[in-house]
């Protein structure tokens, strides 16, 4: 339970990174209209229709922590292509609809994530526990992602744009991948 705390900090890291703020300047970096705003703004909610296949993919292979990993580890890698998309050649107006469009797949399998997640902690976390123990997880996570969000905003003002998004997302894609090793040193 004390590595889930440590695995959440790396989560959140991820996630603050990955989201609000951030990818908001980074699609405005790469000459984005409102409209790409609007519809990354909605994504993560669109994502969420993805969950009820992560539990049919647990009831069908089980391995919850293999899955969680392997579906994880292929939403860090959409976010290390979304990073560089700028060397990618193309089209300057593609760019922004491109990010949209991976934004969108990261997501879906980071809700895919969610969903297992939750289901494998809740078998690992006793019954008498469980409201202290994420209570506190979620104190812990909180005061990390609070430290990220000022690195991430002294990094995004001292270095140039896009240059400054384009690091602080892979900085958050190995986090992520840090945390995605903590799984295997769970208990499964």
């Amino acid at each position: 339970m004390r590595l889930s705390v440590v695995e959440g900090g790396f989560a959140q890291v991820f996630l603050n990174w990955t989201s609000g703020s951030v990818i908001v300047g980074y699609l405005f970096a790469l000459g984005a209209s409102p409209t790409h705003i609007g519809l990354v703004a909605s994504v993560p909610f669109l994502a969420q229709v993805a969950s009820p296949f992560a539990a049919v993919l647990a009831e069908r292979f089980g391995r919850r922590r293999l899955l969680a990993a392997t579906l994880s580890t292929v939403g860090k890698f959409v976010w290390v292509l979304a990073a560089f998309l700028p060397q990618l050649g193309l089209p300057p107006s593609l760019q922004p609809t491109v990010l949209v469009a991976l934004v969108l797949l990261g997501s879906v399998f980071q809700a895919a994530t969610g969903t297992l997640w939750a289901a494998w902690m809740g078998d690992v976390v006793p019954d008498k526990l469980r409201g202290r123990y994420f209570g506190l997880r979620t104190g812990v996570v909180g005061v990390v992602g609070m430290v990220a969000n000022l690195v991430a905003g002294a990094l995004l003002d001292r270095v140039g744009a896009p240059l400054s998004f384009q690091v602080v997302i892979v900085t958050a894609a190995a986090v992520g991948v840090l945390g995605i090793v903590l799984y295997f040193f769970h208990y499964d």
